[in-house]
C-alpha cells in the first residue's frame, strides 16, 4: 500500500508533475492558449519570470494534453551537453524499458487487484478510475521510475539517467490508448505475431509480454538500431533514423520537443574569457552555438534548406515535430541564435503572468476541496492579501508553500477525519465549517512572511551545532556572489578539502593536538551524504540526474535570502573564522591548480596566520603540511610554532612504511574517484624507489602521481618526470 504521507494537496517549492495534473488548479486559460500555440505553429516560446510555475503548467496540464492529441511531448534540459541531452530525453519518451513496464504493471495489480484475481486490462483501468482523487494511490500508480532504481546502469550508454515514464502510467492517467502500448511492446518483436492487446486481454499476460527474454533481447536491438551508425552524425541524421525506424514498422510518430530552463543556455555555456573566474568546470560555451546549428539544420529539414531535395530531385518532408522554448523572461533578447532561423517564434511566444487574485483563490481551494476540508473565507482573503504584489499578483510557489504549512498545521487533520470527498467544482456550495481551517492558525504562524522565513530556518535550528553548520556550508556554495542560484556538482559538494573527518584524540600521533588525517574518510562521507539527502527531503535543494553526473540547486529563489543571512550569521560574523575560510579556499584552489609549494603569491602569511588559529579543524594532507612546514621556516613564527609544524610533517611522514601509507592514499582516491586530488613529496619519493611495483594502476591514478610528481619536481626528478609522463601517455 502506498505510503499516506506522499498524499498532500500542495506541492510546496516542488513543481508539479504530470502526475499532479488532478491538483493542479488556476491555469487552464493559460494552458489553452500555450496549447493552440504549439499546435499551430512549429517553434512557440513559453516565457515568464522566476516563480511564475512554467515547468508546473507544462508538465501537468501542457504534457497531459499534448499525449491525448496525439504528440509525443519530450521534455529536454540543457545540461552539460545540449545536443546529447536533446537525444537522450527523446530515447526515454520513447522507449522506457520494459522492465519499467513489468514494474508499473506489477504496482498496479497489486494494489486494485484482489490475490488470486487476473483481471482483464478494462477492469484494472476501471478500478483505478474509481480511486478516489485524494488517494495516494491514484499518483503514485502513474509516477515516473528511476532508472538507476529499475534496471540499474543497464542502458545508461543509451538512455543515460534520471527517470522515465513507463507507457501503461500513461494509459492510466488516460492520456494515452491501448494502441499506443500494444505499438510500444510490439515495436520489440521480430516477428510480431498473435492477438493485438485489447481491453479484454488478461494483465498477466501483457505482464509475460514485457519480461519475456526475446522482448528484452528486441529491446536492446532497437535501440542499438536507433542509436547513431556514424558517429560524425548529428540531431538531423539521428531523427531521420528514427522516424525512418518508426515508419517502417507501421508506427506514425509525431514528437514535441520541450526545451525547458532554456536561460541555462546562457548561464552555464558562457565564455569567461581572459577573466579569472571561480575554480570550477563550466560547460564549453561552444556547445551553444553547436546546438543552435543542430537544431537549425533539424529546424529546416524539408524547407527549402540545401539538404530537402536528394538525388533524383524529390523534396524531402518535414519531420513532425515541434519545438517549444520555455525560459525567464528577462533572457528573451539572448534567443537571435533560434529567432535567426525560426522567425515564428517570435509571433508565438507567450507570457505566462503569476497567478490573479481569482486563481489564486482556485489554487488554494480546489485541491483542499478533494481532500475534504476547506479554509475560512477570512482566511483565503488574509492569504492572498499577504501574498499579493501590485495589488493584483500572487507568486504561486508562495501559495504553495502557505498551503501546504496549513495543510500540515490543521488540513490534514481535518481531512484524516473525513470518510467522503467533495469534488463539486461549484463555488457557491460552502464547505461545512466544522472541516474549515482556522484564521487563528494562520495568525499562529505568523502568517505568510513567518511561513516562508521558517521554511529554511525551521530546519536549520532543528539540527545540533555541527549538522547546522555542514549544512549551512553546504548551501553556500548553490547560491552565486551575485545573488543567483548556482548548480553544483554532487561530488563537489560531498567532499570538502582539508576537512577533519574524525575524532582528534582517535587520530592524533604522538600526542600531537593536530590530526595527521587522510582527506577524508567513510564516515564524514556518511555524514555530508545524509545531510545532502535531508535538504532534498525537505525540498530545500533538489538533485537531477543530469549528463556527466548529479547536480544540485536550491529548489526556488526565495530561498537565495535566507540562505545567505544564515551564510553572513554563521560563516562570516566572525573575523578570524572568516579569514580561515577565505584561506582555506586559497589553499584548496592552489592544491586544485597544482601549484608548486613555492608559489607564495598564492598561499601567503595572511592565509597562514588565518588557518594556525584552526588548525585543529584541518585534516591535513602531505602537500598541505609542507605547505606549512616552508612557511613557518619562511615567516619565522618561532621555536614553538615551528617544532608544532615539524612535528606533525614527520608523523605524517613516518607513521608506518611510507610506501604502504601511499598505496593506501591512492587505493582512497581510486574507491572515491577523487582523481583531483595529488600527494605528498613523502609519498612520491617512496612511490619513486618501488615503483616497479606498481604495475596496475588505473589511468587516474597514474594522473594523479604524474601531477603530483610535476608539483614537486626539483632539478633532480628529471628521471621521475620521465618515467610517469612515458607511463600517464602510454595508457
Amino acid at each position: 500500500m502506498p505510503d499516506d504521507s506522499l498524499a498532500k494537496p500542495y506541492k510546496g517549492p516542488q513543481s508539479y508533475q504530470s502526475h499532479d495534473a488532478g491538483l493542479f488548479f488556476g491555469r487552464e486559460m493559460e494552458a489553452e492558449k500555450l496549447l493552440s500555440k504549439i499546435l499551430s505553429s512549429r517553434f512557440s516560446l513559453l516565457h515568464a519570470q522566476s516563480g511564475a510555475g512554467k515547468t508546473s503548467l507544462l508538465n501537468a496540464r501542457i504534457i497531459p494534453q499534448l499525449e491525448q492529441r496525439g504528440w509525443l511531448p519530450v521534455r529536454i534540459l540543457p545540461q552539460n551537453d545540449p545536443i546529447e541531452s536533446t537525444w537522450r530525453s527523446t530515447l526515454q519518451a520513447l522507449l522506457p524499458p520494459l522492465e519499467t513496464e513489468a514494474k508499473a504493471i506489477k504496482r498496479a495489480v497489486e494494489r486494485l487487484a484482489g490475490e488470486g484475481e487476473d483481471l482483464s486490462l478494462d477492469e484494472l483501468l476501471r478500478r483505478y478510475d474509481d480511486l478516489p482523487d485524494r488517494s495516494a494511490a491514484k499518483r503514485e500508480l502513474i509516477a515516473p521510475m528511476d532508472l538507476d532504481d529499475t534496471v540499474g546502469k543497464q542502458y545508461e550508454q543509451w538512455l543515460g539517467g534520471g527517470q522515465v515514464t513507463p507507457f501503461f502510467c500513461r494509459l492510466l492517467r488516460a492520456t494515452s490508448e491501448i494502441r499506443a502500448l500494444n505499438d510500444h511492446l510490439r515495436f520489440f518483436m521480430k516477428n510480431p505475431t498473435g492477438d493485438p492487446i485489447t481491453g479484454k486481454t488478461p494483465v498477466s499476460q501483457i505482464f509475460q509480454l514485457c519480461s519475456h527474454s526475446s522482448q528484452l533481447e528486441g529491446y536492446i536491438a532497437m535501440l542499438a538500431k536507433l542509436e547513431a551508425k556514424n558517429p560524425l552524425w548529428g540531431l538531423l541524421e539521428k531523427f531521420e533514423n528514427l522516424f525512418e525506424v518508426y515508419s517502417a514498422n507501421g508506427i506514425s510518430l509525431k514528437l514535441t520537443l520541450i526545451f525547458d530552463q532554456f536561460e541555462e543556455m546562457f548561464t552555464r555555456f558562457v565564455d569567461p574569457g581572459q577573466l579569472k573566474v571561480e575554480i570550477q568546470d563550466i560547460p564549453d560555451w561552444r556547445l551553444r552555438w553547436r546546438f543552435f546549428d543542430e537544431l537549425q539544420a533539424l529546424y529546416f529539414r524539408g524547407y527549402g534548406d540545401a539538404r530537402s531535395a536528394d538525388v533524383e530531385g524529390e523534396g524531402l518532408s518535414a519531420l513532425p515535430l515541434r519545438y517549444v522554448v520555455s525560459m525567464r523572461s528577462e533572457w528573451i533578447s539572448r534567443l537571435d541564435g533560434i529567432a535567426r532561423f525560426a522567425p515564428d517564434i517570435v509571433p508565438n511566444a507567450y507570457h505566462l503572468d503569476l497567478l490573479v487574485k481569482e486563481t489564486a483563490r482556485q489554487a488554494i481551494q480546489e485541491p483542499a476541496r478533494q481532500y475534504g476540508f476547506g479554509y475560512e473565507n477570512s482566511l483565503y482573503d488574509k492569504i492572498i492579501d499577504d501574498l499579493c504584489k501590485e495589488m493584483r499578483f500572487v507568486e504561486p510557489t508562495h501559495l504553495q508553500i502557505v498551503c501546504e504549512k496549513l495543510w500540515d498545521a490543521r488540513g490534514r487533520q481535518l481531512a484524516g477525519g473525513l470518510q467522503q470527498k467533495n469534488n463539486n467544482t461549484d463555488s457557491s456550495l460552502s464547505t461545512p465549517e466544522c472541516t474549515l481551517v482556522e484564521l487563528e492558525v494562520y495568525q499562529s504562524l505568523d502568517g505568510a512572511a513567518g511561513i516562508l522565513k521558517a521554511f529554511l530556518v525551521d530546519y536549520l535550528e532543528g539540527l545540533v551545532k555541527d549538522e547546522k553548520l555542514t549544512a549551512i556550508e553546504m548551501l553556500e556554495p548553490l547560491v552565486t556572489v551575485s545573488g543567483t542560484r548556482n548548480i553544483v556538482d554532487y561530488e563537489q559538494l560531498l567532499h570538502s578539502p582539508f576537512r577533519k573527518t574524525e575524532n582528534t584524540t582517535e587520530n592524533s600521533s604522538n600526542g600531537s593536538n593536530i590530526i595527521p588525517s587522510l582527506d577524508w574518510s567513510s564516515d564524514c562521507l556518511q555524514r555530508r551524504k545524509n545531510c545532502l539527502a535531508n535538504l532534498i527531503n525537505r525540498n530545500i535543494v533538489r538533485m537531477e540526474n543530469r549528463l556527466g553526473g548529479q547536480f544540485l540547486e536550491i529548489t526556488h529563489e526565495f530561498l537565495i535570502d535566507p540562505i545567505r543571512k544564515e551564510v553572513s550569521r554563521e560563516l562570516y560574523s566572525d573575523l578570524s573564522r572568516r579569514n580561515f575560510r577565505q584561506a582555506l579556499i586559497v589553499l584548496s584552489h592552489c592544491e586544485a591548480m597544482s601549484l608548486g609549494i613555492d608559489m607564495d603569491e598564492d598561499f601567503g602569511q595572511a592565509d597562514f596566520r588565518a588557518i594556525i588559529d584552526y588548525s585543529e579543524e584541518i585534516a591535513w594532507s602531505h602537500w598541505a603540511c609542507e605547505l606549512m612546514l616552508r612557511r613557518a621556516i619562511e615567516y619565522g613564527t618561532g621555536k614553538a610554532v615551528l617544532g608544532k609544524w615539524l612535528e606533525l610533517y614527520e608523523s605524517l611522514s613516518s607513521s608506518g612504511d611510507a610506501f604502504a601509507t601511499a598505496l593506501v592514499q591512492l587505493d582512497k582516491i581510486e574507491q572515491e574517484k577523487r582523481f583531483d586530488l595529488t600527494l605528498g613529496f613523502k609519498q612520491i619519493q617512496a612511490l619513486n624507489l618501488q615503483r616497479e611495483q606498481l604495475t596496475d594502476l588505473s589511468l587516474g591514478i597514474i594522473e594523479v602521481v604524474f601531477r603530483s610528481q610535476l608539483k614537486h619536481a626539483k632539478d633532480t626528478n628529471r628521471a621521475d618526470i620521465v618515467y610517469w609522463s612515458r607511463r600517464f601517455y602510454e595508457q
